[in-house]
Parts: structure tokens; C-alpha cells; sequence
């Protein structure tokens, strides 16, 4: 040890030390006790998931742990029992089996039922002492406390146990098998006792069909290895882990408190998730097939027929064709009417019609092809409030039927815009009836638009997905175009993107269409309007903050991908 600064020291003894240890009983055993936290914390540091902590957190770790002896032969964690700790040999040598096999024998160093802290799942092996043993027993809480110190002991503990377990497949679950248009092979999962879905590639489906809980993440990964040709443990890892949250392994399930702990983000990275959550946000109601199935087969069901459908496109037409000829003499009509209130009492249990109907259009669409709506409801997405159905059963039906539903809300609120456009030509022109009719058709065909944006997960990106067969296309496109383009471009290589290039160039075609459209029919029919009860300025502003509003979304969608 070098000083460096001139010190001034004070000296004592052995001898005098000595002496005080022993009239001080109280003094010994706190030294004693504060020795063996550091020897604990060295230990730590040394042989553990826990050699990222720091110095001070160590200490604090090590003086939380309860210190266990086992006798040679003794079980110290027993096979399928419940467990809230996990123990770090300090001293000797366990034996790890289970279903009556050895698994390993793990000596000083090693730590063991770390599932416990981690998952909701019992102890998958029985641990038991092949000598005299020393042990070092960690709670949930002293775990959560290591990983809140910032450093990576979390994700050093969940990497051990996915390297350590044997996932097995949800009993129950039913796979189906699609190729896309590119000759890709996708399949999806449904696990109708929830129910709930997942989509898997190709070789994600390969390592789901060797899930039978006898291979580590070590065998997965060779024989994943064997097949394709690369080897990809994190490829393997993440397959796994985003099965096991979406709850289709047996048990490995992380906790949410210990997931809480994991997500740890820069704060732009928190500052949009929490953005996000405030901006999306759901209340489901479960068990709603029963009743669609009944509706359906009680009377919507002849919309479906080629009579119904060919009606009804003719209202759609007609009704569109009707509205753009009538624009120019519709806004001197509207112009009385703006501030009348009883407008306003008829257009807003209008449009709550208009978003049911638009949901119907998916369940009742759902229900022609003979599949599953299990639930829907309501909540707020961005700016403004929605409604919504869970049209996942679509994924096990084939490429058409699966863009149909999509599509099927936009072609019912098309129809009813073609009514209320219709309407409107039928009623007297100056009629507030006429009013509020053009009003809502002009509603209706504005979020009609705004639904059709490809960077918002609205029903023309669905059906755009679908088009392209490319699960998560915005998360993928978005991604390879902010960090792969710049590279992919140096190189003079772009094949196999051409679905992300076109899907970027889309989006920018839209968002500045749908910008300059905002501003244009704001223009036309409300700054007229406006500027009657705002001055001029103030509503030709509005109008710029509108054409804004639309592009702000878009980007926002954007930053949101890139922060994962």
C-alpha cells in the first residue's frame, strides 16, 4: 500500500489489541462478524452471476445472506417442491437429479435453484449434499436489491437458468403450418384454453418441435446448429424466451417483478414507454363469440351471400360518387349549422354507431370464414378512443381471408358513409339533418384515410402485412431502414429487403399525402367555419397544427420502434 498524501496515522499493538478484544466481548464478535461479510463478498465477487457488483452493494448483499451447513447425504432442495430461495456453494460438492437420473455434481462456486427466484415453476431437480457442505441461502429480495444496483446480475441469473433448463411445450397447444409467397414457412400456435397465439418461423418452429423438456438450451443450440448451418445461441435464447412470456412452455416463466427489474432503458427509451402506455391503453371483455355466432347465424349472415355483398357495394359506390359531387354546394350548406348544439347531440352517438359498425364489420367477417372472435373492447390509441376485436384466429387461415378482415371495417364504414352521403342528397339541402349527414360521411371517409396509414397499427397495415406475408413488418422495416440501409448501401447489397425498402417508401408517400390531405379538407370545409367564431390567424393556425398533428403521429410511431 502506497500513500498519496502525507498521512497521519495512529498504531496499535497486537499485544494491546489484543487486550481490547478481550475485555470488549461486544467489539470482537463485530469485527468478527464484519470479517466474515467481506470474506462473504469476496466470494462473491470471485465465483458467481455476482462478479459485476460493486464493492459497496457486495458488502450489502453478503450481510444479507443466511449462512447453512449440510451434512453429507442431506436433500437440500427437493424435486417438484415450491422454493423462494437459492443457494451459492461456498464450501464442498452437490449432486444435481431428476426423474431419477444424475444430472451434475456442481462444486464451490456454483449457485443452484436460481428457478425459484426467477420463475413461478417448483424445483425441476433435487439437489443433495455428497459432503459436509457450507452454503450461502439468497432470498427474492436480496436478488431483487443486487439487481437494482445497475449492474448486470439480473440478466447474468436468467442466462444461467435458460442455460440450465429443459424447456418443455404447453400441453394442448395446436400448431398450423402456412408457406408465404416468398416460399417462407410460417406457423402459428393457439392455445385454446386462453385462447392466445404465437407465430413462429421456420426456425422457430424447428426448435418448438424439439421442446419435449429433455434438451438443455446447449443441446437445442448444436442441433439448431446441425440444421441450419449457423450457430446462434442468442437466436435459440430469444425464441425461447419469447415463448415462455407468452406463457406456451411449461413453467420458466419469469416473474414480473424480476422482469420489472430486467427492463431497465435509456431515458428517451423510458420517457417513450411510458408515453406509449399512456397513449395505448385496453379494457377487454372476454366470451364474446357465443353472441357473434348467434347474430351471425340469426340474419348477418345474408350480407354475406353474393346478393348482400353486391348491395352493398352498390350503397359504397353510389354513396362516394354522391359525396364528391356534392362537395362544393355542401359547404355554403353547412355553414348555418356549425354552431348549432343539437349538431353536435346527433354526430356523437353517431360516430360511437360508427366505430361499432366498424368492429362489427371485422367480428361478422371473422365469423364468414368460420373462426374465433374470443374478445373485444374498448380503449385509447394515440389521440382518440377506439374500439376493437381480437381477430387473431385469422393467423390459422390463409393469406385472403386473413387481408378480407382486415379490410372488412374500412368496406363497413365505406357502406355507411354511402348511406349517410345518400341521406344527405334525399334530405331538403339546408336541413340540419342534411348537415349533420354530410358531416358524419365526411368523418367517416377522413378516419378511413387515417386507418389506411401504414406506420400505425390500423387496418391498412394489417392488410399490408398480410399482403407481403411479413409478421411485424413495421418493427423489421423500420429497424433495417434506420440501422441496416446505411450499411447495406455502402455495399451496394440490397436483396432480399425489398419489402422493407418498399414499406419505406409507402410510409413517407403517405405520411406527406395524408398531411397535405388533412390540411386540404380542413381548408374546405372548416376554416370557412371557424374563422366566423376564431379570428382568421388564429384558425388558419389550427389548420397548420392539424396537417402537424397528422405527420407528429407518424414520426412518433417511428421513434417508438427504434426504442424497442
Amino acid at each position: 500500500m502506497t500513500a498519496t498524501t502525507t498521512l497521519v496515522t495512529l498504531t496499535l499493538n497486537a499485544a494491546a489489541f489484543d487486550r481490547l478484544l478481550a475485555s470488549n466481548p461486544n467489539l470482537k464478535a463485530a469485527l468478527e462478524e464484519n470479517a466474515e461479510i467481506l470474506r462473504i463478498a469476496k466470494f462473491l465477487k470471485q465465483a458467481t452471476p455476482f462478479t459485476a457488483l460493486d464493492a459497496a452493494p457486495a458488502r450489502r448483499l453478503a450481510a444479507r445472506l443466511q449462512r447453512l451447513q449440510a451434512e453429507a447425504g442431506a436433500a437440500i432442495v427437493t424435486e417438484g417442491q415450491a422454493g423462494d430461495a437459492c443457494y451459492l456453494l461456498r464450501r464442498g460438492r452437490v449432486e444435481v437429479a431428476a426423474e431419477g437420473r444424475t444430472l451434475a455434481a456442481l462444486e464451490a462456486g456454483a449457485v443452484f435453484g436460481e428457478a425459484a427466484l426467477l420463475t413461478e415453476a417448483p424445483r425441476n431437480a433435487t439437489v443433495r449434499a455428497l459432503e459436509p457442505c457450507e452454503l450461502l441461502v439468497m432470498r427474492r429480495r436480496d436478488l431483487l436489491e443486487a439487481m437494482g444496483s445497475g449492474t448486470d446480475v439480473g440478466s447474468r441469473m436468467v442466462g444461467l437458468l435458460r442455460l440450465r433448463e429443459r424447456p418443455a411445450r404447453k400441453p394442448g397447444v395446436v400448431a398450423q403450418e402456412r408457406a408465404t409467397a416468398d416460399h417462407d414457412v410460417i406457423v402459428t400456435l393457439k392455445d385454446p384454453a386462453r385462447p392466445a397465439y404465437f407465430r413462429l418461423s421456420r426456425q422457430g418452429w424447428f426448435l418448438w418441435q424439439k421442446l419435449d423438456g429433455r434438451r438443455t438450451l446447449r443441446e437445442l443450440t448444436l442441433e439448431f446448429m446441425a440444421a441450419f448451418k449457423v450457430f446462434a445461441p442468442q437466436t435459440v435464447s430469444d425464441v425461447l424466451i419469447s415463448l415462455s412470456e407468452a406463457g406456451f412452455l411449461d413453467g420458466g416463466r419469469l416473474r414480473g417483478d424480476i422482469l420489472h427489474s430486467l427492463s431497465r432503458a435509456s431515458w428517451w427509451q423510458a420517457a417513450l414507454i411510458r408515453v406509449r402506455r399512456v397513449m395505448e391503453w385496453r379494457l377487454s371483455l372476454h366470451g364474446l363469440d357465443p353472441v357473434l355466432t348467434r347474430l351471425y347465424r340469426d340474419g348477418v349472415c345474408r350480407l354475406y351471400t353474393r346478393t348482400g355483398q353486391a348491395a352493398l357495394a352498390v350503397i359504397a359506390a353510389a354513396g362516394l360518387l354522391v359525396f364528391a359531387a356534392g362537395a362544393s354546394s355542401a359547404r355554403a350548406a353547412l355553414a348555418g349549422h356549425w354552431s348549432n348544439p343539437t349538431l353536435w347531440f346527433i354526430l356523437i352517438p353517431a360516430a360511437i354507431a360508427g366505430v361499432l359498425i366498424h368492429e362489427s364489420g371485422h367480428a361478422f367477417t371473422v365469423k364468414a370464414f368460420g373462426r374465433e372472435v374470443p374478445s373485444g373492447g374498448v380503449g385509447w390509441y394515440w389521440f382518440g378512443p377506439i374500439a376493437f376485436v381480437d381477430t387473431s384466429d385469422m393467423w390459422l387461415a390463409g393469406r385472403g381471408p386473413r387481408i378480407a378482415v382486415s379490410l372488412a371495417g374500412l368496406y363497413a364504414q365505406a357502406i355507411l358513409a354511402g348511406l349517410a352521403a345518400l341521406a344527405c342528397r334525399l334530405l331538403p339541402p339546408a336541413s340540419l339533418l342534411a348537415a349533420a349527414s354530410w358531416i358524419f360521411a365526411l368523418g367517416l371517409y377522413a378516419t378511413a384515410l387515417f386507418n389506411l396509414n401504414p406506420l400505425l397499427e390500423y387496418d391498412g397495415y394489417y392488410a399490408l402485412e398480410d399482403l407481403l406475408e411479413r409478421p411485424n413488418l413495421r418493427r423489421r422495416s423500420v429497424r433495417w431502414l434506420a440501422r441496416d440501409l446505411p450499411r447495406a448501401l455502402r455495399a451496394g447489397r440490397l436483396d432480399g429487403h425489398g419489402a422493407e425498402l418498399a414499406y419505406g417508401l409507402l410510409a413517407l408517400t403517405y405520411t406527406a399525402a395524408a398531411s397535405a390531405l388533412a390540411g386540404m379538407l380542413y381548408r374546405m370545409f372548416a376554416l370557412g367555419p371557424l374563422s366566423q367564431v376564431l379570428s382568421f390567424r388564429a384558425a388558419d393556425a389550427l389548420g397548420w397544427a392539424v396537417v402537424a398533428g397528422v405527420a407528429f403521429i407518424s414520426l412518433l410511431s417511428l421513434a417508438q420502434e427504434l426504442a424497442g
